[in-house]
């Protein structure tokens, strides 16, 4: 498990105390999380080496089946799995092994990483999750898992461990990602509303986003998901008025959810 925060932590837990596994790992760059972890790993017999691991590599030495990345974002991902001079997952994990991301990303940084794992033998499912910090503790997290059937049949016995919901979600790798914006969409429109000041600019935009053109669509995507996910309230607090940034937000959700409606139309 890569990336014990509350989340990644909470599921790796959740992992200690399943019949799917044999030994479970935690790295992350705090290392009193990882030596947290391990001790508890200990408790459970499914700790690796009497010393939590204290590099990437040190944690990838047992050369796991399964590698879990919770991560804080794309960022991070990106450079846990192909950072400089090959000491990245790409270049630490055997063949055959699969790497299931549970960070929330683009569906184009999603579908990229897959072809570059599978260049090297190495699986990959696309999992975004929901629930929060005590379900992930608990076992009980939503799961949208997509990827290749086989990479999925790996990942299940786990999946299953970790989640109350798992959904497999059809398309390939990115189709989870995608699932996942409508999912927190679905979400924030429960706790809140959009203005009726919006409706003119999302029906502009229901119609002028109905294109089925994947480049375009993969633009869009990553705007989207620059605005939603990084956005910073704080950035704009100074030009807009206060209660501007949750609408921003909320009407991103929206049109997100409008594109992925058309995206891989067969």
């Amino acid at each position: 498990m890569i990336g014990i925060g509350a989340m990644g932590g909470g599921i790796a837990r959740a992992l200690l105390r399943s019949d799917a596994t044999k030994t479970v790992v935690g790295y992350d760059r705090s290392r009193d999380l990882v030596s947290a972890f391990h001790s508890e790993a200990r408790e459970h017999a499914k700790a690796v080496g009497k010393n939590p691991p204290d590099t990437l590599g040190g944690a990838l030495a047992d050369d796991p089946s399964v590698v879990f990345l919770v991560l804080v974002n794309q960022a991070q991902c990106e450079e846990v799995c192909f950072g400089a001079d090959c000491y990245n997952l790409l270049g630490l994990m055997k063949a055959g092994s699969c790497v299931v991301l549970c960070s929330t990303v683009t569906s184009i940084w999603s579908r990229k990483a897959r072809e570059q794992f599978i260049s090297k033998g190495i699986r990959f499912v696309d999992c975004p999750i929901s629930g929060g910090a005590k379900r992930a503790l608990s076992g009980e997290l939503t799961m949208m898992a997509s990827g290749d059937e086989d990479a999925l049949a790996i990942a299940r016995p786990l999946l299953d461990a970790a989640g109350k919901e798992v959904h497999i979600i059809s398309g390939g790798a990115g189709m989870g990602q995608t699932v996942k914006v409508r999912h927190t969409y679905g979400i924030a429109c429960g706790r809140s509303t959009i203005s009726p000041r919006w409706f003119p600019f999302l029906d502009i935009s229901r119609s002028f986003f109905t294109c089925e053109s994947q480049s375009v669509t993969d633009i869009i995507d990553n705007f989207i998901y620059r605005w939603c996910i990084n956005y910073s309230p704080g950035s704009m607090s100074s030009l807009l008025p206060r209660h501007w940034p949750r609408q921003l937000k909320l009407a991103s959700m929206r049109i997100k959810c409008m594109i992925s409606s058309v995206v891989r139309q067969a």
